[in-house]
């Protein structure tokens, strides 16, 4: 991981006021790209919260800490960025609402009876009863009887 400070006073001096925040970002860009001779940059989002903090008057000058990998993509984060920040971490993958409280219910069920029933489980809500359990399930009606 190589650490830069990169000037942006030159790149900003002489440009519109509601430009020179704008103009810097991309001078961070471009700094990157000339010096770590990468076309794919990759800028966080602590180096634009820094330069975008003051509003149109951005600061001139930024040190960035910036790390080229093995496809050319060179990510680059503020050097006061927080550590934990930096760490790419991957999130699980949560299971079905379903699945999930059928693990909850019975935690010592192996992993294959857990798909079983969870598969039956789908299986029963995309399946609408067919029509003669339905009939069957109904009570029948009391004929009516006249008294007369």
């Amino acid at each position: 991981m190589a650490k830069f400070t990169i000037p942006l006073r030159d790149a900003w001096a002489n440009k519109a006021k509601y430009n020179r925040t704008r103009v810097a970002v991309s001078a961070v860009s471009q700094y990157l790209r000339r010096h770590l001779k990468a076309e794919n940059i990759k800028l966080g989002p602590h180096i634009n919260k820094f330069v975008w903090k003051q509003g149109t008057n951005p600061p001139a000058r930024i040190t960035v800490n910036a790390e080229k990998d093995k496809d050319g993509i060179v990510k680059a984060e503020l050097a006061s960025a927080p550590q934990d920040f930096l760490k790419e971490e991957k999130k699980e993958k949560k299971a079905p609402g379903r699945l999930r409280r059928l693990i909850q219910a019975e935690p010592d069920v192996s992993d294959i009876e857990v798909k079983q029933k969870a598969a039956e489980a789908e299986k029963a809500v995309k399946q609408p009863e067919s029509k003669l359990a339905q009939v069957l399930k109904e009570e029948p009606k009391p004929e009516k009887t006249t008294d007369s």
